[in-house]
């Protein structure tokens, strides 16, 4: 007596055929031997097993999904049982995107929440990204990118703020691995020039 094998079918991610996300939420119509014994469920990138369930349901991990990088990747599930194995479900297809799990946040210009000079000196909190990947900083006044750095401060040099003739909103967002945070609360700037005193007054 040899059995026979039912794919599982109607796969789906994220409740759909594709999915941009940190993990990869699957769910998929039970497969079935003919002999009523239990089925073990090979999960398949590109053909390859990377996990294995005997539920219709899995959510693969983004410990997994990060090491898939940013292309997209196309997944299936497979029945396996009493020996046999079954053909391959639909495929669907997921990207792999991290998230910021925390905004840069608490910023100040020169420890407040205004300030008057001839430079902008800023600091910030950190931002997290889930993936913990380098994250870049990009200054803006208003929606014009006025610098960007890898630290939790920067100052803006006078040889921008100079052009700078009425009061302007700063913020911080964050970006790396292609994905961009929010934005922080603004601070507001004014530019006021420094003067030198005239010396060495002789007669």
């Amino acid at each position: 007596y040899s059995p026979t094998i039912t794919a599982p079918s109607g796969l789906k991610i994220n409740n759909t055929t594709s999915y941009t996300g940190r993990t990869a939420p699957l769910t998929w119509t039970a497969g079935s031997l003919s002999n009523g014994a239990a089925v073990t469920y090979s999960l398949r990138k590109g053909g390859t097993e990377f996990a294995t369930t005997t539920n219709t349901s899995y959510t693969v991990d983004e410990s997994v999904t990060k090491g898939w990088g940013t292309s997209a990747v196309k997944l299936t599930v497979v029945a396996t049982g009493s020996g046999k194995t079954s053909s391959a479900s639909n495929e669907v297809t997921y990207t792999y995107q991290p998230a910021f799990t925390a905004n840069p946040s608490g910023l100040k210009i020169n420890g407040g929440s205004s300030y008057t000079g001839q430079t902008a000196p800023l600091t910030w909190t950190a931002a997290t990204i889930s993936n913990g990947a380098t994250i870049t900083y990009t200054i803006y006044n208003g929606s014009t990118s006025v610098g960007t750095t890898t630290s939790t401060s920067y100052t803006i040099p006078e040889t921008t703020t100079k052009s700078w003739t009425s009061a302007v909103t700063l913020t911080v967002k964050a970006s790396a691995s292609g994905v961009t945070s929010g934005a922080t609360s603004g601070v507001t700037y004014t530019y006021s020039p420094a003067i030198t005193a005239p010396s060495n007054l002789k007669i």
